[in-house]
């Protein structure tokens, strides 16, 4: 099958009594390959501030974070070092199934003049991409609870202002200050830095003004943020007015 499209794949496998169903490696791996190259063309923008991972089964997993160590405390010639504790965290989550199933019989794929066989592996691998941007843009939206009671975005988490604003260099300011601010399970600042800016299809002309490198005319001026942000314009988010900072993952 070496150089021959589908087309031909196709009337080959179907050639004389034989079906579908006697040769599903040659039309599985022409649609798997052709599914595979166009998902990955057009991966969700949110997709950059993510780390993909994998799982064994289907079972609740937990990510483990060890914490911070614990805070030295000085101690004199010949006295005492006292015992400390590694504090942890850990949250949950379970992958799941997603999938759809379009049969085709012979006769429909030899009466395609339309080409609509071709185009299928297309429209799957959008489908697949526009599912991996609406989970990812849920998480954020949804803000769930974490395994402390609260949401991820919270006031007990220090990353939530109550009131969006315009993204201005003061507003980015005090959001990376917040941001800066974190600290692990027993107090100690973990020193995370913005490297994305995500906004809905409303912010995003102003998310690149402001990430955009411009060289200032005057120090009072300049804008600390460019070239340091790369905008990530998410067009499913829904609420016009919030933007979030992430760092990179």
């Amino acid at each position: 099958t070496r150089g021959l499209s589908n087309d031909h794949i196709v009337t080959r496998a179907l050639g004389g009594a034989h079906t579908t169903d006697d040769f599903p490696a040659i039309l599985g791996n022409a649609m798997s390959r052709n599914l595979r190259r166009l998902y990955d063309a057009a991966p969700p923008a949110l997709k950059a501030v993510a780390r993909e991972t994998s799982a064994r089964d289907f079972r609740a997993k937990q990510v483990v974070s060890a914490g911070d160590g614990p805070r030295l405390e000085r101690t004199h010639e010949n006295g005492e070092f006292r015992y400390g504790t590694i504090a942890e965290s850990a949250e949950a989550y379970a992958i799941e199934t997603f999938g759809k199933v379009v049969a085709l019989s012979r006769q429909a794929i030899v009466n395609d003049d339309l080409g609509a066989f071709d185009r299928m592996p297309r429209m799957f691998a959008q489908a697949a991409v526009d599912l991996e941007g609406q989970v990812l843009t849920g998480l954020i939206e949804n803000n769930p609870a974490m395994s402390d009671g609260n949401a991820v975005f919270s006031s007990a988490h220090g990353n939530l202002v109550g009131s969006g604003g315009a993204i201005t260099v003061d507003t980015l300011g005090a959001a990376r200050a917040l941001m800066r601010a974190q600290t692990g399970p027993q107090g100690t600042v973990i020193g995370a830095a913005p490297a994305f800016l995500i906004v809905g299809p409303e912010r995003e002309t102003e998310a690149e003004q402001i990430v955009a490198q411009i060289t200032p005319d005057a120090p009072a001026s300049a804008n600390p943020f460019a070239g340091r942000l790369e905008g990530v314009g998410e067009p499913r988010l829904s609420d016009p007015d919030a933007w979030y900072l992430a760092a990179d993952p």
